[in-house]
């Protein structure tokens, strides 16, 4: 059984066969989803005799990119474990054994292992060594996801943050604006997006990086299928119970677009306009 979607060369600990051990397991959890107490607990039984002959990876982005749909459709293949955000919050815990815990010992089904980190991850500890870590793991693999139109990031922000909806299913309603942005608000997100873009994956210049946009993830297979390549994994394809949040015009979502379409026109950031 494959784990439910949620450690080479660090330090490894023995793995404790309990509820508390077990990624997002509680006795709530476990009493409202016994399937998926017991396929974590088939993967973590598996594991004991598993292990780390596998390629590591790590998706790397900002929020609202597409992560959770790249994240939950790599899960799917059944050799791949992708995790979640693991990195958000340490919570005083050491980043190098939050990190030792995913590339561990896995299932010898496995063939790679790997989860997201947005930039600013973590984000109770801005001064730790997590990027350090990250980028001494030998054999380490990067996908960079970003999304091209900085703009559509933005109001799939705003969105959530006006509905709480973080996660879009194909059984759950489509909610779109109308929201309202000033310039200097977007000159700031687009400015600090493309700064982050660059620092970050500047950290990983000795890792090998494959760089996915949004657009390009969400047109077809072709992108997912050469993830697949990149991860050195057996070619099929993907699911994922996810779909886009917001896939209506800019100026139907935006309420002053007309105005901000103007203020940007002739400018570097003039593309996020177009529909």
């Amino acid at each position: 059984l494959k784990a439910p979607l949620l450690t080479h060369s660090i330090p490894r600990r023995p793995i404790n066969i309990s509820i508390t051990s077990m990624p997002n397991i509680s006795k709530s959890n476990l009493i409202r989803k016994p399937l998926y107490f017991l396929k974590e607990f088939s993967y973590q039984i598996q594991s004991l005799t598993g292990t780390t002959d596998y390629q590591p990876f790590l998706i790397v982005s900002r929020s609202r990119v597409g992560s959770t749909f790249l994240t939950s459709s790599l899960h799917s293949h059944p050799q791949i474990c992708c995790r979640g955000e693991i990195l958000q919050y340490l919570n005083g815990k050491q980043p190098a054994d939050v990190i030792a815990r995913v590339y561990g010992k896995h299932p010898t089904y496995i063939k790679a292992v790997g989860f997201k980190i947005f930039y600013e991850h973590p984000n109770d500890a801005k001064n730790s060594n997590v990027w350090e870590i990250l980028n001494d793991i030998p054999q380490l693999k990067v996908i960079h996801l970003k999304r091209t139109n900085i703009l559509r990031t933005l109001i799939s922000q705003k969105l959530a943050e006006i509905t709480h909806h973080y996660e879009s299913t194909y059984k759950a309603k489509r909610t779109t604006g109308p929201i309202t942005f000033t310039v200097e608000e977007l000159i700031n997100s687009f400015e600090k997006t493309k700064r982050m873009e660059k620092t970050r994956i500047g950290n990983f210049s000795r890792k090998c990086i494959l760089e996915v946009s949004y657009e390009q993830l969400v047109s077809g297979e072709c992108m997912k299928q050469d993830i697949l390549n990149f991860l050195s994994v057996s070619p099929m394809p993907l699911s994922t119970h996810l779909k886009k949040q917001n896939t209506g015009k800019l100026s139907e979502i935006i309420v002053n677009y007309d105005e901000l379409k103007t203020a940007f026109r002739d400018t570097h950031w003039q593309y996020m306009f177009d529909e």
